[in-house]
């Protein structure tokens, strides 16, 4: 039994810890192996209109899989499934990021936490080092795996050119609003690491680069240790930037600076209706 939670413009909402604890055990797993190609086909359906290659799948191959949970009626459904884990215990599973096949016109899909998820503390870890977390490089943080993803791939060209950085990087998701105890929890097992804000681009992103700086002073780790990671102010995220789509958010904040076009020379935004009204030529029957 899956736990739905809403898109945007509704936020994110957290599913509360259900007293039943979560059980991989509960679920058939499904891998991307690298080496079979034959493993990658049930994988496509999740990635395809995401944008996300099959390399940048191989890069992250340890980091997802398909669960499929059999209900009680009989009905199956497999999600693309991101492992949640506390910072203190990398190695359990806590829960699972969940999303599910796009529908047949490509529109918007199931994502939520799987049952039992520990969804407070539990968060998305792709530790591409194989060092304890203590000892990596730097911690990049996002509201969804898809968009920790996306990200690698647009800038995989300088990952590829600094191998160093690569192995060194850790990607982070929140799977949705951080939480005080998703912060709290890395924060404390990485005091002297840079950590790097990739949070969606629109006003609650930005309440979260607030949040996140509060929480960091509160527990009195260097303010240089935090770094907002930019992302062009015409895209939401970093899948959006990835595909390309400009954010509503961003397009109606400059509504009032495009000028029409075939407009005269001087005009500035938007005409009101009267202005439009008048520049209208007037036509005779």
């Amino acid at each position: 039994m899956n736990q739905p939670i809403n898109d945007r413009p509704l936020r994110i909402i957290q599913p509360r810890r259900e007293n039943t604890p979560f059980r991989l055990d509960d679920y058939d797993i499904h891998r991307f192996d690298v080496k079979d190609r034959e493993t990658h086909k049930r994988f496509y359906p999740y990635f395809k209109n995401r944008g996300i290659d099959i390399f940048t799948q191989r890069a992250f191959a340890d980091h997802f899989f398909l669960a499929t949970r059999h209900r009680s009626d009989g009905l199956a459904y497999a999600n693309l499934a991101f492992p949640l884990v506390l910072p203190k215990e990398p190695n359990k599973i806590a829960g699972l990021e969940e999303r599910g096949r796009p529908k047949m016109d490509g529109s918007g899909s199931y994502k939520g936490k799987a049952e039992g998820s520990n969804s407070s503390e539990g968060l998305w870890i792709a530790n591409f080092s194989g060092e304890p977390l203590q000892k990596a490089g730097g911690v990049a943080w996002f509201e969804s795996a898809y968009d920790a993803m996306a990200f690698y791939q647009i800038h995989r060209n300088g990952f590829r050119d600094n191998p160093d950085l690569s192995k060194k990087s850790v990607f982070v998701s929140t799977g949705g609003t951080p939480t005080d105890m998703q912060i709290r929890g890395m924060l404390s097992v990485t005091p002297d690491i840079n950590h790097y804000l990739c949070f969606d681009n629109d006003s609650a992103g930005r309440e979260f680069v607030k949040k996140f700086q509060a929480i960091a002073e509160s527990m009195h780790i260097n303010s240089d240790r935090i770094k907002v990671f930019p992302l062009m102010p015409c895209y939401k995220d970093w899948n959006d930037a990835l595909l390309g789509k400009t954010s509503e958010e961003y397009l109606d904040s400059i509504k009032d600076a495009i000028i029409p076009l075939g407009a005269p020379l001087g005009t500035t935004g938007y005409a009101t209706d009267k202005e439009e009204e008048h520049r209208q030529p007037n036509i005779h029957r």
